[in-house]
């Protein structure tokens, strides 16, 4: 099995520059899981990581990964926040720095 080394990340610019393998790592080990959304086929995870939200989207029958979008704000946080769950509607101090 490869090896994935952690780099230094200091922005979402350097997110970007990841490949997908070396986003998933980050965001498995180092990012904060706030929300999860489960249909059909997509489950769709919401983290935070270092100031800025990544959406990653998974499709369970092919199990890929669809896509990775990291922002730091706009209508897909807002989205979030709407339609939030009472549990993490109880816990709104993570949303609070990045929209405000």
């Amino acid at each position: 099995m490869e090896t994935i080394l952690q780099p230094n990340l200091k922005s979402i610019v350097d997110f970007v520059r990841l490949n997908t393998a070396q986003q998933v790592t980050v965001l498995l080990q180092e990012a904060i899981l706030l929300d999860i959304d489960t249909e059909k086929v997509l489950t769709t995870r919401l983290y935070l990581y270092k100031g800025f939200f990544v959406e990653e989207t998974f499709n369970r029958v092919s199990n890929e990964i669809v896509d990775i979008i990291p922002f730091k704000q706009g209508y897909r946080i807002k989205d979030y926040i709407k339609n939030a769950s009472s549990s993490l509607a109880e816990r709104p101090y993570y949303f609070q720095y990045c929209i405000n």
